[in-house]
């Protein structure tokens, strides 16, 4: 009777059409592939009873890759790209150079910086989320948080690698990583879809918390952006997403454009309009579209939602009910 593997733990999203392998080296192969420089793969304990799953999503700026796999070794080198997994069930040890880190769930993640250099890893079996970034990408993330001019310098504190925290500000992120998988499942892991709607840059919001804890906690929100809140920046920011419905925003725009922060932002448009900046401007959104209706400008409805930001037809149609109460072909 043939020897079954344990079961591992669930994926965090994806598990319904993963890529799974039931031999290490069939697995090492598709490593080696994809990230040259692997030396061994190898399972810990009876090789029958190794078994792996994985799937990946690309999006802007940023590859996510949930992953579940039995007790097993990693020895890789050569050029390694800038890394951070966090852990979501199992135990693990990596030693880059010299130096070793053990981390796991309910502990901490780890974060590895692009390097040429010796890996070793083991584990036993776990449940990983790991990304990676395109560093530009995060540092303007990182500067559109911060306050900081496009042009300004960010330290992310992302040159040598460490342990990562498992919170933010004192908040779990594991029900943040759970609704984010959950988020990609319903979505059935289309990432065009989730990058319209701006899925990668709340992901990358997330690792510049976790690189630099200093900057996201309660006090860092500094009074110097505060100063800057000016009426006219904000007529301008209304005016460049008026011009450009189509486009889309996400808060990380919206802060570049304006040198403001998320806060800031929050705050200057609840005082003057009574709503978030993404209420204002799917409001915008909807009356444009409502005049384009009425006027009879326009070819198709699904071209019209595009056209007004909105991701696909049948979101559109849901939120202009809601908001006119007749659908777009009704009006």
């Amino acid at each position: 009777m043939p020897v079954k593997s344990p079961p591992l733990p669930a994926l965090l999203y994806g598990e319904a059409d993963a890529i799974r392998h039931t031999d290490a080296r069939s697995l090492g192969d598709q490593i080696q592939r994809v990230f040259p420089g692997l030396n061994a793969y190898d399972p810990l304990g009876n090789p029958k009873h190794f078994s792996a799953k994985s799937r990946g999503i690309a999006l802007p700026g940023v590859q996510v890759v949930a992953s579940a796999i039995s007790a097993s070794s990693v020895d890789r080198d050569d050029q390694q790209q800038m890394t951070l997994m966090i852990p979501m069930a199992g135990q693990c040890t990596v030693t880059l150079d010299d130096k070793t880190f053990s981390w796991g769930v309910g502990r901490a993640g780890i974060y590895m910086p692009a390097f040429d250099g010796r890996v070793l890893g083991q584990g036993d079996a776990r449940s990983l989320l790991m990304f990676n970034p395109q560093r530009d990408a995060l540092e303007r993330t990182a500067r559109a948080m911060f306050g900081l001019a496009a042009d300004e310098p960010v330290d992310l504190c992302a040159d040598a690698p460490r342990l990562v925290g498992v919170d933010v500000a004192g908040h779990s992120l594991e029900p943040v990583w759970r609704g984010l998988g959950a988020l990609i499942d319903a979505y059935r892991g289309d990432a065009a879809l989730l990058a319209r709607l701006g899925f990668d840059d709340i992901i990358k919001r997330h690792l510049v918390a976790l690189l630099r804890p200093d900057m996201t906690a309660p006090h860092a929100l500094g009074s110097k952006v505060e100063k800057r809140l000016r009426r006219e920046v904000i007529d301008d920011l209304c005016d460049a997403m008026r011009s450009q419905p189509g486009k889309r925003w996400t808060l990380t725009e919206m802060e570049i454009l304006s040198g403001l922060s998320a806060r800031a932002l929050q705050y200057m448009f609840k005082a003057r309009f009574g709503c978030s900046p993404m209420d204002w401007l799917r409001e915008q959104r909807l009356q444009l579209a409502r005049r384009r209706l009425l006027q009879n400008d326009f070819v198709t409805i699904s071209q019209l939602a595009q056209d007004c930001g909105f991701g696909a037809a049948s979101q559109f149609s849901g939120l202009y009910k809601a908001r006119f109460g007749v659908t777009p072909s009704r009006t």
